[in-house]
């Protein structure tokens, strides 16, 4: 029997639990776009060592999927039209305690 399976299984835990510590641990409610899309995208990812991919490049192209998150958010940050662009402006619903209907 072949043992190579345990010690990759092992490796993908701790390799993905760094991944998406570094990426931000929030529920899917409070996830952006951006957000939702790389960790799917690195839930997929994972599991291709064990149908023998090679896992330091699994986990490297993780690393890339999670570092694009983080520039994507800080330029979010940055410039209102990227904010606009990827997530959206919001709506003020209530102001000074009235409804804005228009809105």
């Amino acid at each position: 029997m072949e043992w190579s399976w345990v010690w990759k299984a092992v490796l993908i835990i701790i390799g993905g639990t760094l991944l998406l510590r570094l990426a931000g641990r929030k529920s899917i409610s409070q996830m952006t776009l951006a957000q939702t899309v790389i960790m799917i995208g690195i839930g997929s990812l994972l599991i291709q060592p064990l149908a023998g991919k090679n896992i330091w490049t699994t986990l490297g192209v993780g690393t890339v999927l999670v570092l694009t998150l983080i520039v994507i958010e800080f330029a979010q940050i940055k410039s209102d039209s990227f904010e606009g662009i990827i997530t959206g402006k919001s709506k003020v619903l209530i102001h000074n305690g009235v409804i804005q209907y228009d809105h």
